[in-house]
């Protein structure tokens, strides 16, 4: 009985890291991250700027791309200035989906 009780309390952990995991990939990046995508999307490539405005597309960018942009424009990223002068969330996010909107009005 007591080595079901540890099986179900391991279960029970193990989908408690998962979820956990799962919520911090979803949910929104902060306002320092939105502000090196709007350097990024400034400096960086045509490739670049593509993806972070394929990113932005609902409005918003999660943490789970914009961790996957970091791995994936390495290269860029490591290049670009890092600055620390991010205003708020809110006005991060609506200025870098300006830019964005600018991008898919080109095409």
């Amino acid at each position: 009985m007591r080595a079901r009780n540890i099986g179900f309390i391991m279960i029970a952990l193990v989908v408690t890291c998962i979820g956990a995991y799962t919520l911090n990939r979803v949910s929104e990046i902060d306002m320092h991250e939105y502000r090196t995508l709007r350097i990024g999307f400034k400096q960086g490539t045509g490739e670049y700027r593509a993806a972070i405005a394929e990113a932005m597309q609902n409005g918003e960018v999660s943490r789970g791309e914009y961790e996957s942009m970091m791995v994936k424009f390495d290269a860029i990223n490591s290049g670009l200035p890092v600055e620390h002068t991010a205003t708020s969330l809110r006005e991060e996010r609506l200025v870098l989906a300006a830019m964005t909107r600018q991008l898919q009005a080109q095409k």
